[in-house]
């Protein structure tokens, strides 16, 4: 769910009249980022990593785009390497926020609510994906459009079409065809560690850090301000915020794990994952 290409004009009958208690929850679905070529190719080629959580290399066509990506799936989010090739558009640090409703409607509400604070530059897009040889509905997403190419973070708010998982596996019962443990249901491993991303920190530049805290807020999440960054509690996960010295980007991933094991260090180039008890850290260093 990556590639927001050109706006729809879906969802044009959404007004602002919504109140803070009509607001879906807004969970993270799944984050992307632009790694070294180095710390992908150890990720993507790395045996360790297999024992972790399901991976695996897919080429994604979207529309009348497409890119290649490195997957790690837990059991309701997961995680969405790029290195080589980098994705036509994105730069060195560049991450991906995807947070997600499983409310039908959600993100024409989430919209409207953002319009509030952002006017028009709360934009929404409808996605299609190639299935069994034709283009199916995939997910209508909102966001912020961006001022600036070289910004170091873009998010957004989708929702899954209610036909997709029907479309991409025929034969299975959908049961909540907007939930994510549904849409991960047929590629997360239970008999490996990892159960899901509970945590994310970033290293953002001010005018970026100001934005996220506003747009988080605005989608019903508990913002506290701490230092000059802030902390965002949704639910089941926490994103904290610190200022940049320069660029910045992804510093830290969270994670629960099914089981407890004993502390392990893993090197993949630049990056570091610390497993204990029944949590995991990565580390990455910050882009300068």
């Amino acid at each position: 769910m990556k590639r927001l290409l050109a706006a729809s004009v879906l969802l044009l009958f959404i007004t602002s009249a919504y109140s803070a208690g009509s607001l879906p929850s807004v969970y993270l679905s799944h984050f992307s980022v632009v790694l070294d070529k180095a710390t992908y190719t150890a990720l993507r080629t790395s045996a360790q990593l297999e024992s972790l959580a399901d991976c695996e290399l897919v080429h994604t066509q979207e529309g009348s785009g497409d890119y290649t990506g490195f997957y790690v799936r837990g059991r309701q989010t997961y995680m969405e390497f790029f290195g080589d090739p980098v994705p036509e558009g994105e730069h060195l640090g560049h991450v991906g926020l995807g947070l997600t409703v499983e409310q039908a409607g959600g993100a024409a509400i989430i919209a409207a609510h953002l319009r509030a604070i952002f006017g028009g530059k709360v934009k929404i897009h409808s996605a299609t994906r190639p299935v069994g040889g034709h283009a199916v509905p995939w997910y209508t997403a909102t966001y912020i459009d961006a001022d600036d190419d070289s910004a170091m973070l873009f998010g957004w708010v989708s929702e899954t079409d209610p036909e997709y998982l029907a479309a991409q596996h025929p034969n299975s019962p959908i049961d909540h065809p907007l939930s994510r443990k549904q849409y991960l249901a047929w590629d997360f491993k239970p008999d490996r560690l990892l159960d899901d991303v509970v945590g994310l920190t970033l290293a953002l530049e001010a005018s970026e850090l100001a934005q996220l805290a506003k747009e988080l807020q605005a989608i019903g999440w508990t913002v506290k301000r701490e230092d000059s960054g802030f902390a965002a509690i949704g639910p089941d996960v926490k994103i904290t915020v610190v200022p940049a010295v320069k660029k910045g980007g992804l510093q830290r991933i969270d994670l629960r794990l099914i089981k407890q094991v004993p502390k392990q260090e893993i090197i993949f180039g630049n990056a570091k994952l610390i497993v204990e008890g029944s949590s995991g850290r990565f580390t990455f260093p910050v882009v300068k």
